[in-house]
């Protein structure tokens, strides 16, 4: 007689280690791939610095306090020339190569790009992790995301330029989420919120760690260089690691998982189970994007991608502000990366709060965000600058806490079988705010419009369910099965108490009785 035990990968994880060596080495691979897509992603932000406009010489006319901006400087630049102003700069700019004045539409062009190649990349990069797994895939975006942006360095035309753009926004988010899901997936269900942490707290260290080199590093094809070098050192992880054991359980490929977790037994020094058996429900048919629109799952796929969305159009959005809050762009952008490091320390903590948990900490994060945006924005129009700034830096801890959140919980919410392509989708629509937030982001309306949404977006949230302690759904058809149960036990509470309103009152004298 088969005395084997069926056990799924959580399972398992309890007897080999949810959280030994081995999950560290794919935590400080992912943690590390964080940090590169981190740097990559506001890459552009620096390479595309306008011009500043200054006074060169105060004896023609012009005075420092009533600087013009760029665009007026551009529209009358004989006269604002004569009147001693010029145009300076730390950095050596695309955009200025180019001549920042006739051809201006290279900054927004550009940026616009990448987040397009983004919204490619993780719509599409989603799906193909779902079907060739998360490793390999993985590995190779790496590596392009390295080389599209080192070759971008060699261009001198602006088509051929963005064309760049757009290949490396496609590698580098394609990168972002498959690394994601391939480090958390390494971990037993209750440690990964705490990868997940680790994983988006490193992407604002790279944040933070680009504007110092940027700073050190001003000339646009130099920069690039140097940002595509750092993937290499990536690649040295891959040597120790193996493919994600959840994703081939999910597509059924049981001895090869075996083999990964036996693996991962012998990293953490534990012995694996002689009398276990993976099993996982697998789906008649193959499952596909289309199915993240399934019923059970549909209300989790639309709330999400809005809440992704609504994070990355705030949060890009405040980043591209920067250097319209007053002061110098540097020390902006420093603080605006610096406060987002203490922001993910603490959601981890608040994440694992009962109280808390993974929903109200994202509802928290979008209302604090919000309301900073809202406050500078009021305090902008009563020349309060100063002030506004600081609630700005504290509306982008808000949201800050909030996109690291949605990252655990959405990772939480969705299957095995159909997390890829429901992360994929999320991703999408967080490029679509990544792209609307740095183009609207210089105009005056911009921070209210960032609290409006940032607000609808967290009472959007109270639709879904908590995940904290929850164990990771391994398929569809097992989510559906616990949605009807749940459905089931609702009917028959409310049965219940239509058939207690029913019922006559009873006196206290026949209760006595």
């Amino acid at each position: 007689m088969d005395s084997s035990k069926k056990k799924t990968v959580d399972e398992v994880f309890e007897t080999i280690g949810g959280f030994g060596k081995y999950q560290w080495i794919v935590a400080t691979c992912g943690a590390y791939l964080s940090m590169i897509c981190g740097m990559h992603v506001l890459t552009n932000f620096y390479t595309t610095i306008p011009y500043d406009v200054t006074c060169g010489d105060p004896t023609l006319g012009c005075q420092d306090a009533d600087s013009p901006s760029l665009s007026d400087f551009c529209d009358q630049i004989d006269g604002m020339m004569a009147l001693g102003w010029e145009r300076s700069g730390h950095a050596k700019s695309f955009v200025m190569e180019q001549d920042g004045c006739i051809n201006s539409w290279i900054r927004p062009a550009v940026n616009s790009a990448f987040f397009i190649g983004w919204f490619i990349g993780g719509f599409s990069c989603g799906r193909l992790a779902d079907k060739f797994g998360r490793y390999t895939l993985s590995l190779v975006l790496l590596y392009l995301g390295g080389g599209i942006c080192m070759l971008s360095s060699l261009s001198t035309d602006p088509i051929v330029y963005i064309l760049f753009k757009v290949a490396h926004g496609i590698a580098i988010g394609g990168l972002t989420l498959v690394s994601y899901i391939y480090t958390v997936e390494a971990a037993h269900a209750q440690n990964q919120s705490a990868v997940g942490t680790l994983v988006l707290a490193s992407f604002s260290v790279g944040l933070a760690l680009l504007v110092p080199l940027a700073y050190s590093i001003p000339h646009w094809g130099r920069f690039n260089r140097v940002v595509g070098l750092f993937c290499i050192p990536g690649s040295v992880w891959y040597f120790f690691m193996s493919e994600s054991p959840r994703w081939l359980v999910a597509n059924n490929k049981l001895e090869e998982a075996e083999s990964v977790l036996r693996r991962i037994a012998f990293y953490n020094k534990r012995s694996y189970p002689t009398d276990t058996v993976l099993h996982v429900e697998v789906a008649g048919e193959k499952l596909g994007f289309v199915n993240i629109f399934d019923k059970c799952v549909r209300m989790r796929t639309l709330v999400m991608g809005i809440s992704w969305m609504t994070c990355s159009f705030v949060y890009y959005g405040l980043n591209f502000a920067s250097g319209n809050l007053g002061g110098d762009l540097y020390v902006n952008s420093l603080i605006m990366s610096v406060v987002e490091i203490p922001a993910c320390i603490a959601q981890g903590s608040t994440v694992e709060w009962r109280t808390l948990g993974r929903k109200y900490s994202t509802i928290g994060g979008l209302f604090i965000g919000g309301l900073g945006c809202g406050f500078y924005f009021f305090l902008d129009l009563m020349e309060l600058g100063s002030l506004g700034r600081v609630l700005a830096f504290i509306g982008k801890m808000g949201i800050t806490a909030s996109y690291a959140t949605v990252y655990i919980w959405g990772a939480e919410l969705f299957p095995t079988d159909v997390r890829s392509s429901a992360m994929g989708f999320c991703t999408s629509c967080a490029r679509i705010g990544g792209l609307l937030g740095p183009i609207l982001a210089p105009f005056s309306f911009s921070m209210a419009l960032f609290a409006i949404v940032a607000g609808a977006a967290g009472f959007l949230c109270y639709s879904l369910p908590e995940t904290r302690g929850k164990s990771t759904p391994e398929s569809l058809a097992a989510l559906s099965r616990e949605s009807n149960t749940a459905a089931e036990r609702r009917q028959k509470s409310r049965e219940v108490s239509i058939a207690a309103e029913d019922e006559p009152p009873v006196s206290l004298k026949d209760k006595c009785e």
